[in-house]
């Protein structure tokens, strides 16, 4: 099992250290996963950045952190992070 912290802000990343609480970085939640569902996860994320920097259209890539949202969901620690992202990874 990892431990890591999903940032959610105008990026989502993985972390292993909480960011300065001074800077403003949007939703942080800590999560323990099997490393096969932290490195299915970072595969993702690596599709929304190659989507982003490819220039597809916002739906698309929405789609993919919705996935990392899922994916995510059933590692978080507490309820409320893991609510938030069930939340998130069924927005429309």
């Amino acid at each position: 099992m990892i431990k890591k912290l999903l940032i959610s802000g105008q990026q989502v990343y993985f972390a292993s250290q909480r960011p300065d609480p001074h800077t403003e970085t949007g939703a942080v939640m800590e999560l323990e996963m099997p490393i096969e569902v932290y490195w299915q996860a970072v595969d993702i994320l690596k599709e929304v950045t190659y989507l982003l920097a490819s220039g597809e259209p916002v739906s698309e890539v929405s789609g993919q952190i919705r996935r990392v949202y899922k994916v995510c969901a059933p590692h978080a620690l507490s309820e409320k992070d893991r609510t938030w992202l069930l939340d998130k990874a069924n927005e429309n």
